[in-house]
């Protein structure tokens, strides 16, 4: 069987996402599976405590 893994997260390490794709691949993967995998990362610029301080602010912001 093929498998597209797909991780977009900006965060290379420390991402939730990333590590639950990872946790879900190693349960549902069989030998002889193919994984094909990407990265959309891999052009993005990250821009460290971007995300924090955008929810941070949103939080502020009255409704």
């Amino acid at each position: 069987m093929k498998i597209y893994q797909i991780d977009s997260s900006a965060r290379k390490e420390g991402s939730s996402s990333r590590a639950l794709a990872k946790k879900l691949l190693d349960k549902i993967k069989k030998p002889g599976d193919e994984v094909i995998y990407r990265d959309l990362d891999d052009d993005m610029l990250f821009v460290s405590g971007l995300t924090e301080f955008w929810n941070e602010d949103c939080r502020k912001r009255p409704n």
